[in-house]
């Protein structure tokens, strides 16, 4: 594993259950087979051709990998994406990732074709970083490209996704698209629910049927996670934090993500400067 265990990349022949490890995202690509995983009350197939998108808060750990089952992918932390000046500019898509809730992707026959190639040259990137006068320079270039497609790939999911879904799973996705582009401004349910035409139980309850938590649980996440990103890769003080997250007063931010995180926004920030 590369970059101080922050970043690995597998080629086919290796047990996916490896892509999986706390902290970190992984990005399944199926060459061959079928991987099966528990997604919400249904059991769900990857089969070749698709991708499977682990995060740090919704892991997805395969129940089932057929016996002639070939993946390639890999798995990096958001530590890691510090150290790559270039994507500095784009750190906050990666809550796309982390909060997107649909972990399979469908892809066409050119995506797929893009994300094998740039998975294959990044597993070759790895083995010769040190053999190469800037092997680290090359892999996180080629590491980039990666990230860029695969957001540039992933901003069109949600729309492709639609028709695939039953009504409770459709519903999700649409709050969760919305709550994507709200969260900041609108902390109450009632606004999503009436944006849903639906009641703000039946909305939480499915919600929580299909991704295991709560809907307001989600909220709180995606706030959360900008705070985290925003405390950690921003110059804003606390109070701009609060105000850009829509709390009531630096104090009430600093005491609800203590109660979240564990350690005060100073401490945090202190943390991972």
């Amino acid at each position: 594993m590369a970059f101080k265990n922050r970043v690995a990349v597998y080629g086919s022949t290796f047990k996916p259950q490896l892509l999986i490890e706390e902290g970190f995202f992984s990005i399944f690509f199926i060459e061959k087979g079928f991987l099966e995983i528990k997604l919400g009350t249904q059991d769900k197939i990857i089969s070749a051709g698709q991708i499977l998108i682990n995060t740090p808060t919704n892991f997805q750990i395969p129940t089932k990998v057929s016996d002639d089952c070939q993946v390639i992918g890999l798995k990096y932390t958001l530590d890691y994406l510090k150290d790559i000046k270039t994507l500095i500019h784009f750190y906050n898509m990666f809550t796309y990732f982390e909060y997107q809730y649909l972990p399979i992707w469908n892809l066409s026959f050119s995506e797929q074709e893009l994300i094998a190639n740039l998975l294959r040259k990044l597993k070759i990137r790895e083995e010769s970083i040190d053999d190469h006068l800037f092997g680290d320079q090359l892999f996180n270039l080629t590491f980039t490209e990666f990230i860029l497609e695969l957001t540039d790939i992933g901003s069109r999911q949600d729309k492709k996704a639609f028709h695939n879904y039953n009504r409770s799973e459709y519903l999700s996705l649409q709050f969760l698209i919305l709550a994507r582009e709200h969260y900041k401004e609108q902390t109450k349910l009632e606004f999503y629910a009436d944006k849903l035409a639906v009641s703000v139980k039946y909305l939480s309850e499915t919600v929580k049927s299909i991704t295991s938590k709560t809907a307001k649980d989600i909220l709180v996440e995606l706030r959360i996670s900008q705070a985290r990103i925003l405390l950690s890769s921003s110059d804003l003080d606390i109070a701009q934090i609060a105000f850009e997250l829509s709390y009531d007063s630096p104090e009430s931010f600093s005491k609800f993500f203590k109660q979240v995180e564990g350690v005060s926004p100073k401490a945090y920030r202190e943390l991972h400067l």
